[in-house]
């Protein structure tokens, strides 16, 4: 039953046959059941989200076959070494809202109503319960993207200052992101993290924190988002994968940021996802998941939307064109890379590659930011609403 499982809330598809909706639902209710029968404490935070306290060691991440005999890793082997100052760029926001934390032993998981997951969940014209997952949507759906590109050389992490907005007008089957990705296609394998505006996942239209995967063992190919689906390890009490982060920027306003790392820890090889500071991990994914991804070939920085051919797709970013205001345009300051030796550095200018593959809607333009005598690279990106 849990090997079920986990091809129902996995998006296994390579040689899998997808089951009818009835036995989707059957593994979606057992997958939910165990949580709950894992739950230690349920908090509901002021927005009236839910998060179950789940037993630290008995949390999603370990109904993975991969992850059976896997132990409990509660700290990188190493962390980033920050060259010089990190310098945030506007008011740096957004950790627990205010909310209750779990307690020590446990972690949160973002309790969904089965209807909500549901709504994606495998069937005979379904390609997996994760197709929600939009960075491989079916033939019907488009994906546009306006980002910087380092693939130049090897790379063993990315960490960056993203610009957080609302984006209230996306669509019921429509997302509006912001986020860093590091890949290795190679590997067949991504990961990524920050901010997402996803009705259809979240059934409603705020900005909350995220990160989503993906990783090819021994021919099965997995995509996930956020715990929906084993693999991700949390290790964090405060810091909660779903939650809606209420500080946002305004236009010609106050600019709220948060900094995300997702770096491999070299020795144990897992890669780790941080929140504002390299010692501020959130949890990791286990070497376990992946086809030799011990290291990126590419990564990205940037926005994205997806929606429906024919439909008007939703703005990105902050709904406006890049601009040289940084308090105008959504952007990414403090863009940095990790070397195999963990330092962190600024992208250079000779370093990135502009791309957006819509430009009549959304596109991507430089600025520099100077703060403390020291110099970062940061873009703008973004765009308003457009019919396709």
């Amino acid at each position: 039953m849990v090997f079920l499982i986990f091809l129902f809330l996995s998006g296994l598809v390579s040689g899998v046959k997808i089951p009818t909706l009835k036995a989707a639902e059957q593994a979606v209710t057992a997958h939910l059941e165990n949580i709950e029968r894992n739950t230690i404490k349920t908090i509901k935070t002021k927005d009236a989200d839910i998060f179950d306290c789940v037993d630290i060691y008995k949390q999603p991440a370990f109904s993975h076959p991969l992850l059976k005999d896997h132990k409990l890793q509660m700290n990188p082997s190493s962390y980033p070494m920050v060259i010089g100052n990190d310098h945030h760029h506007g008011n740096t926001e957004n950790e627990s809202n205010g909310d209750e934390n779990c307690p020590e032993g446990t972690v949160p998981v973002h309790r969904l109503p089965k209807d909500v997951i549901l709504k994606s969940t495998p069937s005979r014209s379904s390609r997996s319960i994760l197709q929600i997952n939009h960075f491989f949507r079916p033939p019907f759906y488009h994906k546009y993207v306006a980002e910087v590109r380092k693939n130049d050389s090897i790379t063993y992490g990315a960490a960056a200052n993203l610009n957080v907005y609302a984006v209230p007008d996306v669509g019921p089957n429509q997302v509006s992101s912001s986020r860093i990705q590091v890949m290795n296609p190679a590997a067949g394998a991504y990961l990524a993290g920050g901010w997402t505006v996803n009705p259809k996942l979240f059934n409603d239209t705020n900005t909350r924190l995220f990160v989503t995967w993906s990783g090819d063992t021994d021919g099965l190919f997995q995509e996930c988002y956020n715990m929906l689906c084993p693999g991700f390890v949390q290790i964090n009490t405060k810091v909660k994968l779903g939650m809606i982060l209420k500080h946002v920027s305004l236009f010609n306003g106050p600019q709220i940021t948060f900094k995300i790392y997702i770096f491999n820890d070299g020795r144990d090889g897992n890669w780790w996802l941080a929140f504002k500071t390299p010692s501020n991990v959130i949890g990791y994914w286990p070497r376990k998941l992946f086809r030799n991804f011990a290291n990126a070939s590419e990564l990205r920085y940037g926005g994205y939307t997806s929606c429906r051919l024919g439909e008007t797709c939703p703005a990105m970013g902050s709904g406006r064109r890049p601009s040289q205001k940084h308090d105008h345009s959504c952007f990414f300051i403090e863009v940095q890379y990790l070397d195999v030796n963990k330092n962190v550095h600024q992208v250079s200018d000779e370093q990135h590659i502009p791309f957006a593959n819509q430009k009549d809607c959304y596109d991507v333009g430089k600025y520099l930011h100077y703060s403390g005598g020291g110099e970062a690279f940061g873009f703008g990106f973004g765009g308003p609403k457009c019919k396709m």
